[in-house]
């Protein structure tokens, strides 16, 4: 089994800290230790363990640096063997946290007040530089399925409430955001720390009546207009000649081999890759680019053995921060499938269909695997359904038949009767 959402939480921004979860009750200190320790220096360690009736067996690691932190994801992140401890797979996510402290990491507290759906409040916060919609939901997407999500401003704080297809991912969302801070990085303009106060909502189904800025159901389809919009408009005024961009974005999509573009900015990234030693596949590369935000569209080319990858975000600033962390790293051990990133002069990807080297995931959110196991499960239930109608059907033909050998019986005996 290769590492995938359910032992990854994908969209956690990176942290030298990691969230180690699903520990053996009887896993010591040095278990954890020796899982991650091959992977660089370990500065200090939080576990919580014994409990074998609630899923409170945890662990926080803390790393020299986020390189080594990365280093043991991405060592994982395709891998057919699992992270285990004790013979028992664990899961690992980056931690909200960028160092162990002090404060509530969520270890042996019991809630009486539970359920699917988290309140989170931002107080004292300039809302226009603020954290957006896709920000919480890049801190909740870590735990679990992000079912929907709304936000509102009110007593001159920013709240978001976001509801969770498990009760047990709300849950972990809650003891471990509660009273921690939005990462810099997540906010860049905003002047000061960002607080969350997380507790749990009396809601257990969000209603959802446009897909917006403010409001989300991530069953549907999205297309940010007004974003795309801002976002292309800023791409314009940094451009020199808006005619120049157009002509280079048409020769990067007629030649997608073509040279890096010199975009300084942009929400696609370019992606070569160097050292190929397994074929890139939809589902390897968006495992991993989803780690830093909402991936929207994704191509790959191959040519002369040149395989290439383009990876549409919603915004610059996501791009960005993917490229700082993603460019250089192989997806694999020993430098295979090396990852060299450059920002594309391409901004909006044309998918005509998906296939296992195209995919637009606004239309299709999970990709081909799954995509692949709902039309299995779907021929599944139809050839259940078939073969239940087929037994009905031979059921009632076998009454019928019986109904009609005794209809004839009965007029055999009647006919004997009468004479």
């Amino acid at each position: 089994m290769s590492m995938n959402r359910d032992n990854f939480r994908a969209n956690q921004p990176p942290s030298k800290v990691l969230h180690v979860r699903n520990l053996p009750p009887d896993a010591t200190e040095q278990d954890v230790v020796d899982l991650c320790k091959p992977f660089g220096r370990i500065v200090k360690t939080k576990v919580s363990t014994g409990n074998a009736k609630t899923q409170a067996n945890q662990a926080f690691i803390e790393f020299e640096n986020v390189n080594c932190a990365m280093r043991m994801i991405m060592s994982y992140v395709g891998s057919a063997d699992p992270p285990k401890v004790r013979n028992k797979t664990v899961y690992l996510q980056y931690s909200t946290r960028q160092e162990i402290g002090s404060g509530n990491w969520g270890f042996g507290e019991r809630h009486e007040q539970s359920g699917n759906v988290i309140l989170i409040i931002l107080d004292n916060i300039q809302v226009a530089l603020g954290p957006t919609l896709d920000t919480i939901h890049m801190l909740c997407a870590a735990f679990g399925d992000v079912a929907k999500i709304a936000m509102f401003e009110k007593q001159n704080a920013l709240q978001a409430l976001v509801q969770f297809k498990e009760p047990r991912n709300a849950r972990e969302a809650q003891q471990t955001l509660n009273g921690t801070t939005i990462p810099d990085h997540m906010v860049p303009t905003h002047p000061g720390k960002i607080t969350m106060k997380v507790s749990f909502s009396a809601h257990t189904d969000l209603q959802i009546h446009s897909q917006s800025e403010r409001s989300r159901d991530f069953s549907l389809p999205y297309t940010p207009a007004a974003g795309a919009a801002a976002a292309t408009a800023a791409a314009g005024a940094a451009a020199a000649d808006h005619y120049s961009a157009v002509s280079a974005a048409a020769a990067a999509a007629a030649d997608p081999f073509a040279a890096p573009s010199a975009a300084s900015s942009s929400n696609v990234l370019q992606c070569d890759l160097e050292q190929v030693a397994y074929t890139p596949t939809i589902d390897a590369l968006h495992t991993i680019f989803a780690t830093y935000g909402y991936v929207q569209k994704m191509v790959i080319t191959e040519k002369n053995h040149h395989w290439q990858a383009l990876v549409q975000y919603y915004d610059d600033t996501t791009a960005a921060t993917a490229k700082q962390y993603l460019d250089g790293h192989a997806m694999y051990p020993g430098g295979k499938n090396k990852l060299k990133l450059s920002f594309s002069s391409q901004r909006d990807l044309q998918v005509q269909t998906n296939d296992d080297r195209h995919w637009d995931f606004m239309l299709a959110p999970g990709g081909p695997q799954a995509a692949a196991a709902a039309a299995a499960h779907a021929a599944a239930t139809a050839e259940y359904h078939h073969a239940a109608h087929s037994a009905a059907a031979a059921a009632h033909a076998a009454a019928a038949s019986r109904a009609e050998a005794h209809g004839r019986d009965a007029d055999h005996h009647h006919g004997r009767d009468a004479d």
